[in-house]
């Protein structure tokens, strides 16, 4: 379904048709609609060079956020200020692909029900650090540079993550052994490397009581210790 889906007279959905359209910039009234819950541009849109306004935060009840660049280029770029972040306490996730995204406000790691944030193919170089209540994180073709020991620390230690997948990026610093322990419903753990200088450092990570893992990438990092009894 696509266009404006209203409920009860009140628009609670937007969804770009399938149609190429060019966003350029993004009205301050957006915060008028105070009951949109979906924001989808995930299909035939390109972003060219768009600030969210402050008055984006004014979505209380917004939940998803997808917005997507079809074609790659450099004037596909999004700013997100703090306030555009800090008053969306019902937002679950956020999905950007295919845009430059030069950094995500630390507001995010204040929004108690936040679970989702897929960066895809998206160019982002400070990412800070996430809620516990994250379930889903993949980071994909970016320069993203960041100590593992901010990033994570052991924020995700007996959470309910379930997908962390940060592949490629510029890692380093030294994880906790016990940084993911008990996570049991973690299916996927990928921080591989991008080799050089820059990579994580510590003991093989323990992933005690992650009965359900079944996908673990580490490559070109400089972990080191023997393999936990847990894995054999």
């Amino acid at each position: 379904i696509y266009g404006v889906i209203c409920e009860y007279g009140r628009v609670v959905a937007i969804s770009t048709p399938v149609l190429m359209t060019i966003i350029k910039s993004m009205p301050k009234s957006i915060g008028n609609l105070d009951q949109l819950r979906v924001w989808n541009t995930d299909v035939y849109v390109s972003y060219d060079n768009v600030t969210l306004p402050c008055e984006f935060g004014k979505l209380k009840q917004l939940r998803t956020v997808l917005m997507r660049s079809d074609f790659a280029s450099p004037a596909n770029k999004i700013t997100m200020p703090a306030c555009a972040l800090e008053g969306l306490h019902n937002l679950r996730e956020m999905i950007v692909r295919n845009n430059f995204v030069e950094e995500l406000p630390s507001t995010l790691s204040s929004l108690p029900k936040f679970h989702t944030l897929i960066l895809d193919n998206t160019e982002t170089r400070l990412l800070p650090p996430l809620p516990s209540s994250l379930r889903r994180l993949q980071v994909t073709g970016s320069s993203l540079e960041a100590d593992v020991a901010k990033l994570f620390g052991s924020r995700y230690k007996n959470s309910p993550i379930q997908e962390m997948v940060v592949s490629g990026a510029l890692l380093h610093g030294e994880l906790a052994q016990d940084a993911f322990d008990g996570c049991e419903d973690l299916q996927r753990l990928l921080l591989d490397g991008r080799g050089g200088s820059r990579r994580i450092s510590g003991m093989v990570p323990s992933l005690q009581g992650c009965g359900l893992l079944r996908e673990l990438g580490l490559s070109r990092n400089d972990f080191h210790g023997p393999l936990p009894l847990v894995w054999t």
